[in-house]
């Protein structure tokens, strides 16, 4: 009994730790490629060389309402990874702590 409550417990911590990886990266995935779109969207307009001025260039390549929901998103979602690994490692100390050493 007390090797299948070890078994389910390190099966626990071991799926907390894959969802915080996969949402740490998800959310800096989706951030880095949002800074490199809006990048892209300046090199293209100042590319063109249309004589623009400051201020109408920064208008065509300013972060939209989409982007900024895309950022708020991307960084929730990392935070939500740190806040899993945190609770995997807690739980692993805890563990360790409570004598459920892995046969």
């Amino acid at each position: 009994m007390t090797t299948q409550l070890a078994t389910a417990q390190t099966a626990r911590i071991r799926a907390l730790i894959v969802v915080g990886v996969a949402l740490v990266t998800a959310g800096l995935y989706s951030i880095v490629t949002l800074l490199y779109s809006v990048f892209a969207r300046y090199m293209y307009v100042e590319d063109l060389d249309l004589g623009l001025d400051e201020n109408t260039v920064f208008v065509l390549t300013r972060i939209t309402p989409t982007d900024r929901g895309i950022l708020i998103l991307g960084g929730i979602l990392a935070l939500l990874g740190v806040a899993a690994l945190i609770a995997a490692a807690i739980r692993g100390r805890y563990r360790r702590r409570s004598g459920f050493v892995p046969a």
